[in-house]
Parts: structure tokens; C-alpha cells; sequence
């Protein structure tokens, strides 16, 4: 998958989600995120956060600034996650939320410890 990034983010909005990150590429993670805002149930969708201290290593409830870019290959992206977990409902956009100025509030770990 490509994602294009313009230079100047227009931030369009502020949100908390956990994320699943699938792939980190430097500064950048690629997550997975379900959130159940629609008719119908659950919804997957992919995300894209820029991790700057490398807080995301595994499922994590974060907080950000939120933007959207624009990405190639989300379709080809779903099918290769199908192999390997089902999911049944899916946003396959070419248009990605991008989160920035992240502030990681729980990981998975802390919330099984409490």
C-alpha cells in the first residue's frame, strides 16, 4: 500500500481509538481500528499514525490530532488481512485518518496488569 502525505496536515479533528498496528515504517504505523459508529455494527478501517518515540508496539488506546491522506492499494491491503483474521465488515476508502500528536493513554498489558 502507498499513502500520499501533503506537506501542511489539515487537522479536521481530535479522537481517541485504539489501534492494532499491522506495519511500522520508520516514524509511521499502520493500524487497524474497528469502531461501531455505523448502521449494522463494527466496522474496520485502516489508520495511519505518525509515532515519533516509538510508543505503539502493540494494541494501544491513543488520543490525537486527526487528518485525512489519501492511500493506493487499501482494497489489495483487506484481502491479504483476510488470510489471516476474518473480518466481516470493511471501509475500504482510498481516503485514511491519519493521526498526529499522539498521546498513548493504555497499551494491553496495563489494562490486564489492573
Amino acid at each position: 500500500m502507498k499513502v500520499k502525505i501533503k506537506p501542511i496536515l489539515q487537522i479536521v479533528g481530535h479522537e481517541e481509538l485504539v489501534v492494532i498496528p499491522i506495519s511500522i515504517y520508520g516514524k509511521y504505523v499502520l493500524g487497524l481500528n474497528f469502531y461501531e459508529d455505523v448502521d449494522g455494527g463494527r466496522l474496520a478501517r485502516l489508520v495511519l499514525v505518525m509515532d515519533k518515540y516509538g510508543e505503539i508496539t502493540g494494541i494501544s488506546v491513543i488520543e490525537g490530532d486527526k487528518g485525512v491522506v489519501s492511500a493506493f492499494g487499501v482494497k489489495e491491503t483487506f484481502l491479504e488481512l483476510s488470510k489471516a483474521i476474518k473480518i466481516e465488515r470493511k471501509l475500504e476508502t482510498s481516503r485514511l485518518p491519519f493521526f498526529v500528536n499522539i498521546k498513548k493513554k493504555m497499551n494491553q498489558k496495563q489494562k490486564i496488569e489492573e
